[in-house]
């Protein structure tokens, strides 16, 4: 296959590494929407579809981005995204007409018609950059959540947005042998997608650029600040964004940058997508890149500039499904999925052809240790031992107080089990520490509150009034509006195997099983 580079050698064109140059005079003049006013309101702005199809533009090759690239249709390889939005519309059309086939008085006895969420699926364009690989005559195209790289060429426009559409695995189809696939050339690498669409809105124009910037800069010498390093040197004292340079930890290692089309939310400019893993950030400025970067290199979430997270009913997004989130500190086996078990208390190793026996095995009335069938699956006790499981709900396209009050409770339940330690009234060796902080603590040396419990976030359990919510494993106890100020005496109680009465809303109780 004839592989080459992007080609950016267009000598009359200055073509920027990372973003296309867009007419200034088709942008939208944002100083009418008053975006600047706006509320601090980005948890749960992430607007839910379940594939994303990036069509990745080489420099210099389009010249400019209009206000929808949905109008360049005419000019490959955008023509794939007119083709993926006649399906989508399709999609919904057949959708509404289930939907209203239902409401008839004869659907109640035929049942005959079955309504069916519509399957989504977004397109945006990328900005290559010089070195990235390219095939001649074709266009590099990325799917997520499945993870995939394309060279796709125009004659299989059509039957890629056919194979993109179904609301499957893409490894799952057979069809996907026509075509020309891979993992993303960048490997294991995340893929930082900032939004630079000037010709869509003057913010992303300007600030996306900037982000761009930032980011690139972080990723090379001097590396990004890691306090838990000792090898670590101070650099760049002078700069008002100053990093710890470690020989050990090359930053450039975990991530690449790329500019793209408008992905939503101009508002919340400088605004972008993390891939694979599908989380938005929005409002990264330079002050708070070094810290964002810090964060996604060690696989955690970034709080303070979260949006959301990209999430489906039909595909699943990586470190976004029905379970507990599981840590980057949790252990992990390819092509498996961990499977917690309550009341069992019981661990999983699931493979995908185990699904449907699995199913069975836990629908048995009975303690899972005592059915002879559990010798079948990789089973053990919770890789966190002993130790409570603290599930708080996050899910945000099912209600956005869990989405906005989940993580707000897991971030203050993480600090509480950090240093300073909860207060331990009953511990003589305790003394006062963080007076002037509205969570002031106790500090123990004899008790490590970090010992007792982890935190996880979930998808829906129950409840969305009662928000922050959160079930107690393995005693199986719930509960709700749960705050900042009463997270340390809640973790107190916790610590100690005792009951919080003041947020409690119930335990899990069974006919069959003992809790």
């Amino acid at each position: 296959m004839n592989t080459t580079s992007v080609n950016s050698a267009a000598s009359n064109i200055k073509v920027s590494k990372a973003v296309p140059k867009a007419p200034a005079s088709t942008a939208k003049d944002c100083d009418t929407c008053a975006c600047e006013d706006k509320p601090n309101d980005m948890i749960g702005s992430v607007k839910n579809y379940d594939r994303h199809v990036v069509i990745c533009v080489p420099p210099g090759s389009d010249g400019e981005w209009l206000n929808d690239i949905g109008l360049q249709a005419e000019t490959f390889p955008y023509s794939l995204n007119q083709s993926i939005e006649t399906l989508v519309k399709a999609a919904k059309k057949a959708k509404s007409a289930a939907l209203a086939a239902e409401a008839t008085p004869e659907a109640s006895t035929t049942a005959t018609i079955e309504p069916k969420k519509a399957f989504s699926v977004k397109v945006t364009a990328m900005v290559l950059t010089p070195d990235d690989p390219v095939v001649a005559n074709s266009a590099k195209i990325l799917v997520y959540p499945d993870n995939l790289a394309f060279d796709l060429f125009p004659e299989q426009v059509s039957s890629f947005a056919d194979l993109v559409m179904q609301p499957l695995p893409l490894r799952d189809l057979p069809n996907l042998e026509n075509f020309t696939h891979n993992a993303p050339w960048f490997g294991s690498k995340k893929l930082l997608l900032v939004c630079v669409h000037n010709a869509r809105d003057k913010r992303c124009g300007t600030k996306g650029p900037e982000l761009i910037a930032n980011l690139e800069a972080c990723l090379k010498e001097p590396e990004i600040m890691y306090s838990d390093d000792s090898s670590a040197t101070l650099t760049n004292s002078n700069s008002d964004m100053a990093y710890v340079s470690s020989p050990t930890k090359k930053a450039t290692d975990f991530a690449i940058v790329r500019g793209s089309s408008h992905i939503g939310g101009h508002v919340y400019a400088g605004t972008m997508i993390v891939y694979p893993e599908g989380r938005w950030y929005g409002r990264v400025s330079k002050q708070n890149v070094p810290a964002l970067l810090k964060s996604l290199g060690e696989n955690k979430v970034y709080n303070e500039c979260l949006r959301g997270c990209t999430s489906s009913d039909v595909l699943q997004w990586r470190y976004r499904v029905n379970k507990n989130d599981v840590g980057p500190e949790d252990p992990v086996v390819a092509n498996f999925a961990k499977i917690l078990v309550y009341p069992d208390n019981l661990a999983f190793d699931l493979f995908p052809e185990q699904v449907s026996s699995f199913a069975d095995l836990v629908m048995q009335p009975l303690p899972l240790r005592d059915i002879p069938q559990l010798e079948n699956y990789v089973h053990s006790a919770p890789w966190f031992g002993s130790k409570k499981l603290l599930l708080v709900c996050v899910h945000n396209a099912r209600d956005k107080r869990c989405g906005t009050k989940g993580p707000e409770l897991i971030a203050n339940l993480e600090a509480c089990l950090k240093e300073p330690e909860i207060m331990y009234s009953d511990d003589s060796s305790a003394t006062l520490t963080n007076s002037n902080s509205d969570m002031a603590f106790v500090s123990s040396p004899t008790k490590k509150v970090t010992d007792f419990a982890i935190v996880r976030g979930s998808s829906h359990i129950g409840g969305h009034v009662y928000a922050g919510t959160m079930i107690v494993y393995p005693e199986g106890r719930w509960y709700g509006r749960v705050s900042k100020q009463n997270v340390p005496a809640l973790l107190k109680s916790l610590g100690e195997n005792k009951v919080y009465n003041e947020c409690l809303r119930g335990c899990t109780s069974s006919d069959v099983l003992q809790w």
